[in-house]
């Protein structure tokens, strides 16, 4: 990748992870800066080797979908970045519509009677 492309990336990252809660940064931080977690997000954007920038913009522009979907659904309050719903993470979170629950609410299984 060429040094402007790398910079434009590198900004870009920058610019998104300012958008996503600091949950979502840690997690950034773990996948790229492993021994690195008490750095700043940008500096661990500014030390990512260029062949990582692609699939860490993906990441990025995907978690700010989610966290939009989640804004708009009153799942998520944006001012304040914390859940104003009970359950599981952005990433697992049943919906009627994507999962149906096989295990009722008692969680004994299928109500079969």
């Amino acid at each position: 990748m060429n040094g402007e492309l790398s910079d434009y990336a590198r900004k870009k990252l920058k610019e998104g992870l300012a958008k996503l809660p600091e949950e979502h940064q840690m997690k950034f931080k773990r996948m790229y800066a492993f021994n690195e977690l008490d750095l700043p997000i940008e500096k661990v954007v500014d030390i990512m080797p260029d062949e990582k920038l692609d699939h860490a913009l993906t990441l990025v522009k995907n978690s700010i979908e989610i966290l939009n979907a989640e804004i708009a659904n009153g799942w998520w309050d944006g001012l304040t970045k914390e859940k104003t719903r009970t359950g599981g993470s952005s990433w697992n979170r049943r919906s009627s519509r994507q999962i149906p629950d096989y295990y009722g609410s008692s969680g004994r299984g299928i109500n079969r009677t």
